[in-house]
């Protein structure tokens, strides 16, 4: 049995992306049922749970969702209070500008949302933590929350569309705890590519 923590719950479109970490050597990885699907919404893992698990990789992975675990959960261990301090004090974290994310890899669309592809180069792994040196400020577009990169020095404007479960907040101030994750393959209709583009799962502030 392994002892996993989850850290992050995102919304999809009928289901829930859960992303977690491993007890004692911080692993990150993907929650997916026993079945190899993505978490039902009333699933009973909660951002903060430790839970004892029985953890399979999933076979025929596909870079950068190399994470995928198969998760049949046993128990339900205890649930973290804090969560931020608890990440803190175990993850090798500093503040960053957003081009030390996803190795460096990660392209721009011009209205700043950004993403990885086969063209431009594709990262081992699908999420990521970030403390940004920049706060980031809380816009809404076609009922779809963003949170814009203040950073006062950059050309190109970065986004994150906000795909949590947590209310939003108005404004993320420097230096908290954000949670990022790449989507699943898809090819927006105008391009002609398949791209997985970054998005904000979580934060903790």
């Amino acid at each position: 049995m392994t002892q996993v923590l989850v850290v992050c719950k995102t919304r999809m479109k009928t289901e829930l992306c859960l992303g977690g970490l491993v007890r004692g050597s911080y692993e990150k990885i993907r929650l997916l049922t026993p079945e190899g699907r993505n978490q039902p919404q009333d699933t009973n893992f909660s951002v903060g749970d430790i839970w004892e698990c029985q953890l399979t990789p999933k076979q025929h992975m596909r870079k950068p969702h190399t994470e995928d675990m198969l998760v049949m959960p046993h128990r339900l261990l205890r649930r973290v209070p804090n969560m931020r301090e608890f990440l803190l004090e175990r993850l090798d974290l500093e503040r960053s500008h957003k081009s030390a994310l996803f190795d460096g890899l990660l392209r721009y669309t011009g209205p700043g949302s950004a993403y990885v592809s086969k063209r431009t180069g594709v990262p081992g792994y699908s999420h990521e933590f970030w403390c940004p040196v920049y706060g980031l400020s809380m816009c809404q577009e076609q009922h779809k929350i963003y949170y814009e990169y203040e950073d006062p020095d950059s050309l190109k404007k970065f986004r994150l569309r906000y795909v949590g479960l947590a209310a939003p907040v108005s404004r993320i101030a420097p230096g908290s705890l954000l949670h990022l994750s790449l989507a699943r393959w898809w090819r927006q209709p105008g391009t002609n590519e398949e791209r997985c583009y970054l998005q904000l799962s979580g934060f903790f502030i």
